[in-house]
């Protein structure tokens, strides 16, 4: 499957903490043929320590994923 680069106006960003952001966006997931498969939201939380940035990904309805509901 293929995920096409989101637009950066397309992410809400949400300031938590001084190093911790929440960033919601809505993916939208194709084919290898660039045929359109579904569309799910995922939020992103980012956290910067020691000078570098974690990142971690939860989709929210995702009928692909069951890892997260």
């Amino acid at each position: 499957d293929v995920y096409k680069r989101q637009d950066k106006n397309n992410f809400d960003v949400s300031n938590i903490q001084e190093n911790i952001d929440l960033v919601k966006t809505r993916l939208t997931n194709f084919d290898l043929d660039g045929n359109f498969l579904l569309e799910f939201d995922c939020s992103y939380i980012v956290r910067k320590e020691n000078y570098r940035w974690l990142i971690s990904v939860g989709t929210t309805n995702n009928k692909t994923s069951k890892s997260m509901k």
